[in-house]
């Protein structure tokens, strides 16, 4: 779980920073300073809009998969640790059972 938390916060910084990049030239007028420089610009951020969309998606998918497991997990654990606690009462009454017959 802390892996895919990590490459999330590592992909939102390297969004982040080419779109200041990308902020910093639209400011600036542009790479070649054309009329035409802004356009370019504009499409390029698009792809990198989509392109980062689709990392959002697919992460999205990922961790939802990842919370899936771990539910699951800890349903298991909480399970095991049910059986665990009456299989030790059971045995604790069964040792008393038996200590008390032996008693007699």
């Amino acid at each position: 779980m802390e892996a895919v938390m990590m490459r999330l916060e590592q992909r939102a910084c390297q969004a982040e920073s080419r779109m200041a990049a990308l902020e910093g030239r639209l400011a600036s007028g542009g790479a070649s300073g054309g009329p035409g420089a802004s356009a370019d610009d504009l499409r390029e951020l698009r792809a990198l809009l989509v392109a980062a969309k689709g990392e959002q998606d697919a992460l999205r998918a990922e961790r939802d998969a990842a919370l899936k497991a771990a539910a699951a997990a800890e349903e298991a654990a909480a399970k095991a640790e049910y059986r665990a606690l009456h299989l030790a009462r059971a045995l604790r009454e069964a040792d008393a059972a038996a200590s008390a017959a032996s008693k007699r």
